[in-house]
C-alpha cells in the first residue's frame, strides 16, 4: 500500500512541522500558461474545455508550462466523454444490431473516459478532496501560503468571540 498522501512543504510549515523530520525538497517548476498541443487545438470541445480551466488553474498557482501534456490529455478525456455522452443520447444506452439488442458501445467509452477525467482531475487539484493534497507550482512565501489557504486577515476576526485554551497570542 502507499500510505498517507504526502502533505505538500507549505502546509508543514504553516503547521510548525509537527514530525521535526527534515522536510523533502520539492521541485520548484515556475507558473506558466503551456501551449495547448495540435490535437486540442484540432478539437472543439478539447479546447473549450482547455480555455476554460488553464485560467482557473493558473489563478490559483497549479499548473505550469511542463503541465503541457497532462492538461491535454485531460481535454481530451473530456471531449471524448462529450461524444460519448452525444451518442449515448442521440442513440440511447441500448442499440439494435443484427444480433439483438446490445448495451451501446458509447457507454463503455462513456464510463472509461470519466474515471480517466477523475484521475487527471485528482491530479491538478479539480476536486474538493484533492485540492488539500496539492501544492502550488510557485515559491510563495508563508504569508502569501497562509492567504491562499486562510483567506485575508480576517482570520483572527472570525474567531475573537470563541473561549481558548491559553492565552491569545498578540
Amino acid at each position: 500500500m502507499r500510505g498517507r498522501t504526502p502533505k505538500p512543504n507549505a502546509v508543514k510549515v504553516l503547521e510548525g512541522n509537527p514530525g521535526k523530520r527534515a522536510l523533502p525538497e520539492q521541485p520548484n517548476v515556475l507558473p506558466g500558461a503551456p501551449e495547448p498541443p495540435e490535437s486540442v487545438q484540432a478539437d472543439p470541445v478539447a479546447l473549450a474545455e482547455w480555455n476554460r480551466i488553464l485560467p482557473q488553474l493558473l489563478d490559483v498557482g497549479l499548473c505550469a508550462k511542463i503541465d503541457g501534456a497532462a492538461l491535454a490529455g485531460y481535454c481530451s478525456l473530456v471531449s471524448l466523454a462529450h461524444n460519448a455522452n452525444e451518442s449515448i443520447r442521440r442513440d440511447g444506452v441500448l442499440v439494435v444490431t443484427s444480433t439483438g439488442v446490445k448495451k451501446n458501445p458509447a457507454c463503455g467509452l462513456l464510463f472509461d473516459a470519466l474515471k480517466g477525467i477523475k484521475a487527471f482531475a485528482v491530479e491538478f487539484g479539480l476536486t474538493p478532496a484533492s485540492r488539500t493534497r496539492v501544492s502550488r507550482t510557485d515559491s510563495a512565501d508563508p504569508t502569501e501560503v497562509e492567504q491562499y489557504l486562510f483567506g485575508p486577515d480576517e482570520l483572527d476576526s472570525d474567531f475573537a468571540g470563541l473561549p481558548t485554551m491559553g492565552p491569545r497570542p498578540q
